[in-house]
């Protein structure tokens, strides 16, 4: 079962993706700043990190750049071949042709069958038809079809 991290200081933010992410059959865990999630990888290496950057005691960025210094496996992110992007309040402030614009970008950048989970609030639906509707308890998520349209 792969390993996701999810870091962030609000417990209800880490809760929600918690949610998605075992009823998409990963194993996750916690941390609320940069340290203890440094300190978590370390400890044994996560396949996925779910991360705010603006986190307590080490930001995002700084977790990202310790974390790359380690001698641990790892495959570094790019722009490209994201299994799952989470985005929070992106596109209830868009017009449609950004929204648009913004599912083809992470259109994009997943893996076939890769997710794209956004807030409570948004929905991609209406804008696009490059994703198949997901629905789990706690959120309905979007995935990118195994096969390319």
């Amino acid at each position: 079962m792969k390993r996701v991290l999810i870091i962030d200081n609000a417990a209800t933010v880490r809760m929600y993706h918690r949610g998605i992410l075992e009823s998409a059959g990963y194993a996750a865990e916690e941390a609320w700043n940069g340290i203890e999630a440094l300190e978590k990888a370390i400890d044994a290496p996560f396949d996925l990190y779910v991360m705010d950057i603006d986190i307590p005691m080490l930001d995002g960025f700084g977790f990202l750049r310790r974390l790359h210094q380690q001698n641990i496996p790892q495959r570094p992110a790019n722009h490209r071949n994201f299994n799952v992007i989470v985005r929070r309040n992106l596109l209830n402030h868009f017009d449609d042709a950004s929204s648009t614009s913004s599912a083809e970008i992470f259109y994009e950048a997943l893996y076939p069958g890769g997710y794209v989970c956004l807030g409570h609030s948004e929905s991609l639906s209406r804008i696009s038809s490059l994703f198949e509707v997901r629905k789990f308890p706690a959120a309905i998520i979007y995935r990118k079809h195994l096969e390319a349209k």
